[in-house]
């Protein structure tokens, strides 16, 4: 039997007598050329050699001086039980040849030699050798095959975790976009997907503008353990002017994506703010987004080992990248379609401001011309009254110019006709008061805030004392003037404190009280109406000043007295007409 191919044998050799070992061991070396053959004179010598040499098959004498072949085999066989060994001796004697198997030799060959049969022995045990080499070399190939299956299977299975986590990923990406109003809300929520789903270590969203090459940050997340201001600040690619020069930036220009497996030592990110190794980020993908085609931000992913975006997670990827792009288009088309809205409800807002505004100023000009008419009517009426009135005066003092009776008649008459000229004369003063009130005021004119608020008052006067009601002023600063429309001012006057009266009457108010105060405040003249009529219901304080509110019935206004006596202030003199709830009462406040 001859040597399988690839294997090496050695064979040791213990004979003590020199011309047999020679011509033994030559005839050997002829048929094995193949195999190392050591020679040894007795055991000792053989044992010495099996300890330095570890020879794959002994063959030996029985019978040595120093040491013999059963001793010898017997030391090695206590050191490796598996090596065979061969006798080969001129003694058959029976306890030498149980000696022989008790130890464990392989075969016994007697002296002299019958070559066939040593070569059947040598060949049997290389055999055995040649077979159990092919079982230890099957068993080496089964472990390194079982060894690279179970690396396979490992390396397989956190391909399909990793799949698994990005088709979670993308689900829910899905969700994300369906539940995001704004691009805010859908940037902060693909981040925090992308670390809670993908198993990323990283991920920043963010958009870019061409012009200064700077894309900028607009969210962020990182897994837990890489929340610290050195990994923010590794933001790969945001924050920072881009290198237009670089493949990144040729990447998302042409709206494709970059990967790296390595990004710390990837040339490409160079001139990139990339420290991630600071926070064990080794691979990094950027993906382009775009609206309507047009790249407009990018999407930052890192993970922590090399080598992780393999052509299958690319292209999942690259479909998030996909559907965050279209969400984006949705967000930015739904943002266009709320300006256009806005604009038009905004336009549509100022044409009815516009037309009520015309309205309003088509009433105030109705309203200023049956002013202009009753004060002309007002004049008519005057010079009608003037005349009887000053007749019935005349007459009322020929009464006492005639009379001839006693001296307590005469002083009677004479009281009674003081009384009568009195009325007529008040009678005379009110039809002036309320022809000048009004008339058409063309130019501003400096008058005293008194006088203007003491007009108003007492034209009401006998419409207040007659009720009950009391009215005070309080001239908290003296002789206050006014640039403005002298008029215009006691109407104002006039409508607050009738609204104010009204009110009073309507709750039934006792000890009714309307306070008038006059001081300066900031460099303005400042008057303040206050009644104790419980005040203004605080849902309706905003819409006192609205033209047609009205608290009273629609028999008893039409709601436009404040709107007008505001207008007039803010338009006309400049000023500000304000209405508060104070001191168990309304109060309102003029401001020139």
């Amino acid at each position: 039997m001859t040597v399988k191919p690839g294997f090496r044998y050695s064979l040791l050799y213990v004979e003590d007598e020199t011309d047999a070992r020679e011509m033994i061991g030559a005839t050997l070396k002829a048929e094995y050329p193949e195999i190392q053959l050591y020679l040894a004179k007795n055991g000792a010598e053989g044992l010495a050699f099996y300890l330095e040499q570890k020879p794959d098959l002994i063959l030996t004498d029985i019978r040595m001086p120093v040491m013999d072949g059963i001793k010898m085999a017997a030391e090695i066989k206590s050191i490796d039980n598996e090596i065979p060994i061969i006798a080969v001796t001129a003694y058959s004697e029976i306890e030498y040849l149980l000696k022989a198997i008790e130890i464990g030799f392989s075969h016994y060959v007697l002296k002299p030699v019958d070559y066939k049969k040593l070569f059947e022995a040598v060949d049997k045990v290389i055999t055995i050798l040649n077979l159990k080499r092919e079982v230890v070399a099957q068993h080496a190939e089964i472990l390194q095959l079982a060894e690279s299956l179970e690396k396979r299977v490992e390396e397989r299975t956190v391909q399909l975790q990793r799949l698994n986590r990005l088709y979670s990923l993308l689900s829910e990406t899905g969700k994300a976009v369906i539940n995001s109003s704004t691009r805010e809300e859908l940037f902060n929520a693909i981040c925090k997907i992308t670390i809670e789903y993908g198993g990323f270590r990283r991920a920043c969203l963010g958009m870019f503008d061409w012009k200064t090459g700077m894309i900028t940050r607009m969210a962020y997340a990182d897994a837990a353990g890489f929340n610290n201001a050195e990994s923010k600040k590794a933001c790969l690619c945001f924050n920072e002017k881009l290198d237009q020069s670089s493949q990144v930036a040729k990447s998302l220009r042409q709206g494709l994506y970059y990967v790296s497996n390595d990004c710390n030592v990837d040339p490409a990110f160079s001139s990139l703010n990339c420290r991630g190794s600071v926070c064990g980020l080794k691979s990094t993908a950027i993906f382009s987004l775009k609206i309507n085609g047009e790249p407009v931000g990018a999407f930052s992913i890192s993970a922590g080992e090399t080598d992780f975006f393999d052509h299958q997670t690319v292209e999942l990827l690259q479909q998030m990248g996909d559907d965050i792009s279209l969400a984006l288009e949705n967000l930015d088309k739904d943002s266009k379609r709320r300006k256009v809205e806005k604009e038009l409800q905004q336009e549509i807002v100022e044409k009815l401001h516009a037309v009520e505004e015309l309205r309003l100023k088509e009433q105030l000009l109705f309203q200023r011309s049956r002013q202009a008419a009753m004060a002309d009517l007002l004049v008519n009426i005057s010079h009608h009254w003037r005349q009887p009135l000053n007749m019935l005066g005349l007459l009322v003092q020929e009464l006492s110019f005639g009379y001839a009776g006693s001296d307590e008649g005469k002083m009677h008459i004479d009281s009674t006709v003081d009384k009568v000229m009195k009325l007529i004369l008040q009678m005379s003063k009110t039809i002036d008061d309320f022809t000048g009130l009004f008339e058409i005021e063309e130019q501003r004119t400096q008058f005293s805030l008194k006088e203007s608020v003491l007009k108003a008052i007492s034209l009401l006067q006998e419409g207040l004392t007659d009720n009950g009601l009391r009215l005070e002023i309080e001239e908290i600063e003296h002789d206050l003037m006014l640039n403005g429309f002298f008029n215009e001012y006691s109407q104002i006057m006039l409508i607050i404190l009738m609204n104010a009266r009204d009110v009073l009457r309507e709750r039934k108010i006792v000890d009714a009280k309307i306070v008038v105060r006059l001081f300066k405040e900031e460099g303005k003249t400042v008057v303040t109406i206050s009644d104790n009529a419980g005040g203004i219901p605080e849902e309706k304080l905003h819409m006192v000043f609205d033209p047609y509110f009205s608290t009273k019935g629609p028999d008893k206004g039409r709601g436009l007295g404040l709107y007008l006596a505001r207008n007039i202030i803010e338009k006309n003199m400049h000023g500000s007409l304000t209405v508060t709830n104070k001191g168990g009462g309304a109060e309102f406040r003029i401001e020139v």
